[in-house]
């Protein structure tokens, strides 16, 4: 018999679609026009003096959203089709890149020449 506890249990739950509309594209920021926003000179901004922390910080966050709502847009960058060098193979040219990379495979285990010559054929 084992000293240790088990728990079992069954998790039943449903996980939605989550929007992504509203998220940035950082691939697509303004970020030159970003950096003239924040370039101010911050020690007149985040008053040491006069300010808490949490001020301070509510004032930087406040800064930087404001910049980013500004010039970095939003949208649904995470969309199969708008990913960077997305192309459709056809069902045949995945076949015969799956058959390739099969061959390579076999080839970098065996180093049977046989297997190689195979392999260029299928380049």
């Amino acid at each position: 018999m084992s000293d240790h506890s088990v728990l079992k249990f069954n998790l039943h739950f449903f996980i939605g679609r989550v929007p992504t509309k509203d998220k940035f594209r950082w691939d697509k920021g303004d970020y030159s026009k970003l950096c003239a926003l924040l370039d101010i000179n911050w020690n007149d901004i985040l008053d040491i003096s006069s300010a808490t922390v949490d001020e301070m910080w509510e004032k930087f966050k406040c800064t930087l959203l404001d910049g980013m709502q500004a010039f970095v847009p939003k949208g649904n960058q995470y969309s199969r089709n708008n990913k960077k060098n997305y192309q459709p193979f056809s069902a045949e040219l995945k076949q015969m890149i799956h058959k390739k990379h099969r061959l390579w495979k076999r080839w970098i285990v065996s180093r049977d020449v046989a297997v190689y010559d195979e392999y260029k054929k299928n380049s």
